[in-house]
């Protein structure tokens, strides 16, 4: 169902395509609007276990209305680290495609995890706050992504720069 690679020696392990998932500070959300048109969203995300997140507008907008059309979702990842190689015509980055369905979370529960882990992750100066927005009416939406498939690629090379 999803394609193979065509450059293997760049893909990475899932658990290193996990880790960059984890990692990353935002990716972009591509979705498929009812108009046939792709739309693609940068947004923050965190990931907890196989399900990934993401906050938005609590009402209804254009990704939204695409994801209740149509659930099947890519969220893509670029690594913050990208080398130009001057002179080659070439650059180095790392990147991480992940691929399911994504939905509205509508349990109370599972919301509250979910922006508890982003402004733990983003902002945590503000874990007090997140503790009372929680317990209050969270006037914010939180889409969910079940995790079908995920692929990582590399193209830093061995020598190319020292490990972070």
């Amino acid at each position: 169902m999803f394609p193979e690679m065509i450059k293997k020696k760049y893909e990475l392990s899932e658990e290193a395509a996990v880790e960059l998932l984890k990692n990353g500070c935002y990716g972009v959300l591509s979705t498929l609007s009812p108009d046939g048109y792709c739309y693609g969203v940068p947004l923050h995300h965190v990931l907890i276990g196989r399900r990934l997140y993401m906050h938005c507008a609590p009402k209804d907008g254009h990704k939204l209305e695409a994801i209740r059309n149509h659930p099947q979702v890519c969220y893509t990842v670029v690594d913050g680290r990208l080398m130009l190689l001057e002179g080659k015509r070439d650059t180095r980055y790392s990147s991480v495609c992940v691929f399911g369905k994504a939905f509205m979370v509508t349990d109370r529960e599972e919301k509250a995890e979910a922006l508890t882990a982003i402004i733990e992750k983003f902002d945590p100066v503000s874990m007090e706050w997140i503790q009372k927005y929680t317990q209050g009416s969270m006037p914010v939406g939180v889409i969910g992504m079940d995790i079908e498939h995920i692929s990582g690629k590399s193209s830093f090379l061995e020598g190319d720069v020292p490990e972070l």
